[in-house]
């Protein structure tokens, strides 16, 4: 794998790109976090990104400027789309070793940055 080249600037993601994608995902994962509402999970991914920056998580951005957050401690991963400034996932891997095993292949590490 070649070594992706995209910097990121600074970002914020409040929204999946659409209500279709929203409501899945709050389907899919909501349930890991406690939400109750669409509206607490997406707030819950949101935060997550700034959470990041002020804790230093770990993060990695594809060539394409999907930026992939990790928090080991509460396992909680998401993906976001830096150009868009949209939420692409927020879950709790199945695997406590998610991170470790997949991490090399999704790009370099970065600082998250939200603006």
């Amino acid at each position: 794998m070649t070594e992706p080249s995209q910097e990121v600037t600074k970002f914020e993601a409040d929204h999946f790109g659409n209500a279709e994608r929203s409501t899945g995902h709050f389907e899919d994962h909501a349930a890991d976090f406690g939400y109750q509402t669409e509206e607490e999970y997406v707030n819950g991914a949101s935060n997550f990104l700034r959470e990041a920056e002020q804790n230093g998580y770990p993060a990695r951005v594809d060539s394409m400027g999907n930026v992939r957050v990790y928090d080991p401690t509460t396992n909680r991963f998401a993906v976001y789309d830096s150009n868009n400034g949209v939420i692409r996932s927020f879950c709790k891997p199945s695997s406590s070793t998610y991170w470790e095993r997949n991490s090399p292949k999704l790009g370099k590490v970065r600082p998250v940055e939200v603006s």
